[in-house]
């Protein structure tokens, strides 16, 4: 039994079509070495056998509460949706993809973290990416505490990237609750923007010790959007323009914008012919007010001719300068 004092853990999955992978998460759930958690589990209308495998847990553990959409959703809001079902008196948040898994020790070494430090908002730990640990151990941070404005500089330098999955992070529901809409749709990889945005007034915490594991497969909704439409490189590049400005030197940031441009444009070059690339990154880019440049798009075009022309090694070197 926990005690009053006990901070209340609110597990939230959302999950479409699921089945092949629900059980397996669910079941590391309930078998966390923290037992006073509730776990809500959001059907975004599924056509398989989730729906059915999320109600027999609900039905066999009072924790385990289901909610189910009557029309599909877009990814982004469907996730704001499940953010939303948090209990009033839920302390912390902790988000798992249908797919994901987390080991044994998570919620409780993660919770132990962030209650010797209330300056923390965000916690993080190394994660299995399939069978890689992530991130590596030579650039995750030594430190239990880490000021979340360095960290948001750093990973916009792209030093390292600590936040990796949202299965591998930790929140406070307060947080949570201060943001209706807990993600910004207007990115794909929305989990990375939000963090950036909680780091400007909380700390990140880090436990150096594998603790979830990120299921990789081609049927993951996120990854294949992502692979199909090139978002990562479109992405970093936005978050560069809006988030930039607050964290980096203007000369510093300059060059990694004229980097991180130059990237966009040199994939948007060999994805010419697909007018559904083209249309995904026109619309993000003008819902965050920036046009695509037809000169840039030339120029890249021109880049991505000519470097398929130079043996590999002197690409590198080139692209090194």
């Amino acid at each position: 039994m926990a005690s009053p004092e006990t901070p209340l853990v609110s597990v939230v999955t959302p999950v479409y079509n699921g089945a092949a992978y629900l059980e397996e998460c669910i079941e590391s759930v309930l078998q966390q070495s923290w037992q006073h958690f509730e776990y809500v589990i959001v059907d975004n209308a599924s056509t398989d056998r989730t729906g059915e495998i999320a109600e027999l847990y609900a039905s066999k553990d009072e924790r385990v509460r289901v909610v189910r959409n009557d029309t599909l959703l877009p990814i982004i809001p469907n996730w704001n949706l499940a953010m939303r079902q948090i209990a009033p008196e839920s302390v912390y948040t902790k988000v798992l993809h249908g797919d994901d898994l987390l080991f044994t020790e998570c919620i409780e070494k993660m919770v132990e973290l962030a209650e010797a430090h209330s300056e923390v908002g965000i916690v993080g730990a190394f994660r299995l990416d399939g069978d890689v640990p992530r991130p590596s151990p030579g650039i995750a941070h030594g430190r239990p505490v880490v000021s979340g404005r360095e960290v948001v500089g750093d990973t916009l330098r792209q030093r390292y990237s600590v936040f990796g999955s949202p299965s591998n992070l930790l929140l406070r529901s307060q947080l949570v609750r201060e943001r209706p809409d807990f993600y910004d749709a207007r990115y794909l990889h929305a989990d990375k923007a939000v963090c950036f945005e909680l780091l400007e007034r909380c700390d990140f915490g880090w436990v150096p010790q594998i603790l979830s594991y990120t299921r990789i497969h081609d049927d993951s909704e996120s990854s294949t959007t992502a692979d199909r439409l090139g978002t990562k490189r479109l992405e970093n590049l936005l978050m560069l323009r809006e988030y930039g400005p607050r964290h980096l030197p203007a000369d510093e940031l300059r060059g990694l914008l004229e980097r991180a441009e130059q990237e966009h444009y040199r994939f948007l070059a060999r994805r010419l012919l697909r007018p559904e690339v083209r249309r995904h990154h026109r619309e993000r880019m003008a819902d965050h007010g920036i046009p695509l440049d037809a000169w840039k798009l030339a120029v890249g075009c021109f880049r991505e001719a000519f470097f398929r022309l130079l043996p590999r090694d002197l690409e590198r070197l080139s692209n090194a300068d």
